[in-house]
């Protein structure tokens, strides 16, 4: 993934040109390739409170399971606008703790209660990045899901790049639904921005 952000002209038309060299193997565009457009911010039509982490006092809840974690809201580092939220583990669990949770570090920014239409499609969308050096994985949960329970989706090491998560076909069994924003199973940064949730288009 390459953010091309800064080297596209807005005045004029723009080609992307790929040069690809196959020596051996399984070498070459062997996948689909895309690009993305995406505006920045939230959604007007987001239901979920403190989407950009800006309000003070925020609507975000910290904890941690196990591990140490440091929580930061990060003004060096956000995707639009002033904030990030960043979650650092910076020391993983005992061995007891580990064992109970069955992963070595998990900490997690979280809303509850969120409110939303009992029976209706809902998709959440997300900018996440982590630190070079992040050795764990992203667990993106919404609770609440009538088919699934859980809608989930995970993310690992973006080497420092915004990546775009996005969960769709979300139906809430009840009126409210929880947003989880998970670091775990390993040491270093994850950032979380512009997080929406609004019902599917």
């Amino acid at each position: 993934e390459v953010d091309i952000t800064g080297a596209v002209r807005y005045d004029r038309p723009n080609t992307v040109t790929v040069r690809v060299e196959d020596n051996a193997g399984a070498g070459g565009v062997w996948r689909r390739v895309w690009l993305v457009h995406s505006a920045p911010g939230i959604s007007k039509d987001s239901v979920l409170p403190d989407g950009g982490f800006e309000r003070e006092p925020s609507a975000w809840r910290k904890s941690v399971m196990c591990g140490k974690f440091a929580f930061e809201l990060d003004r060096q580092a956000a995707h639009s606008s002033a904030v990030s939220a960043k979650l650092e583990c910076t020391q993983l669990a005992a061995a007891e703790d580990a064992k109970k949770f069955r992963l070595r570090s998990w900490g997690r920014w979280y809303q509850t209660g969120v409110p939303v239409q009992k029976g209706k499609t809902y998709t959440l969308r997300l900018w996440a990045k982590t630190s070079n050096d992040f050795a764990g994985k992203i667990a993106i949960w919404v609770t609440g899901d009538a088919k699934r329970g859980t809608a989930a989706a995970n993310l690992v090491n973006t080497e420092g790049l915004w990546h775009r998560v996005v969960l769709t076909g979300i139906i809430p069994k009840s009126n409210t639904v929880g947003i989880y924003l998970n670091v775990q199973d390993g040491l270093g940064a994850a950032w979380f921005d512009d997080v929406e949730l609004a019902p599917a288009r």
